[in-house]
């Protein structure tokens, strides 16, 4: 899935996809496996689900 990166927390990088608004939609938690960069587009696997974000990884390809 591609994100847009909107901010950095402590323990992971906050994204949303294309379909999703900010502070409206649930958003896509990356964990900080490598450095990205906030305004910038990310390609992630989504590896959980909770009830209102998807928690996802930085792709490896």
């Amino acid at each position: 899935m591609r994100v847009i990166i909107d901010k950095e927390e402590d323990d992971y990088y906050v994204g949303r996809t294309q379909w999703d608004s900010p502070e409206v939609d649930p958003e896509v938690l990356v964990k900080k496996t490598k450095k990205l960069e906030k305004g910038h587009f990310c390609d992630v696997d989504i590896i959980d689900a909770l009830p209102y974000e998807l928690i996802a990884q930085p792709s490896l390809q």
